[in-house]
């Protein structure tokens, strides 16, 4: 299951960068850095300059939005805008590095919390993972379909992605807020892998759907 844990995330990474159409691999080094050396520079802070990783509550409602804003809600914000305002490239190219730009920080941070927290149980070994593992596939699905929308001026379309992806960022730690007061774990680790199928099937429509023709740029 520790297996699990820390490899997810980089396998991932790595079917998305060589199975991608329309860019090459080494058009992606630029988020993949990113991606990972902020997430290494919060996990060191959080090491150094905390104490501890995350006090649970007895209040459900705090716990979920502890948990929303310190892994989801801000790593997501902060991180994808960052990557936004720096990359000189187009639109399109920033949508489709959202998946490795998202991916390479929940690949150290994930692990990094789990393993510094108070339980390693089947939930945060495998459910956790892949609850983030499915918002990054949503993430960059939704993502995309906005910059469609955006090009064909349908901003209802747009607005509603917007939505879309604010509402994916959710899940998770709503999955764990409901695991930690009374959920099985095996439970919550199937609607996890539903969760992360069903995402995965929409994003390979989206590119399905929307794929153009390949482009070579360098960085």
């Amino acid at each position: 299951m520790h297996a699990f844990l820390f490899l997810a995330f980089p396998m991932a990474l790595i079917w998305y960068c060589t199975t991608n159409s329309k860019y090459e691999v080494k058009n992606f080094i630029a988020p993949l850095l990113m991606g990972f050396l902020i997430s290494a520079a919060v996990c060191t802070f959080k090491d150094f300059f905390t104490f501890s990783s995350h006090t649970w509550t007895e209040n459900s409602f705090v716990t979920f939005l502890k948990l929303f804003f310190a892994e989801s809600f801000f790593p997501v914000v902060i991180v994808s805008a960052l990557f936004f305002f720096f990359s000189n490239n187009d639109t399109e190219y920033k949508t489709s590095s959202e998946f490795p730009l998202i991916a390479a920080f929940y690949a150290v941070f994930i692990p990094y919390v789990v393993m510094t927290g108070e339980h390693r149980e089947t939930f945060t070994l495998i459910a956790k993972p892949l609850s983030y593992l499915a918002l990054t596939f949503a993430l960059t699905a939704f993502l995309s379909l906005s910059h469609f929308a955006l090009q064909d001026k349908n901003k209802k379309l747009t607005v509603f992605m917007i939505i879309s992806s604010f509402l994916s960022l959710i899940v998770p730690p709503l999955l764990e807020t409901i695991w930690y007061y009374g959920a099985n774990s095996i439970f919550m680790c199937v609607i996890a892998f539903i969760l992360f199928s069903l995402s995965a099937f929409f994003y390979f429509i989206v590119r399905k759907t929307h794929i153009r023709q390949p482009i070579f740029m360098s960085m």
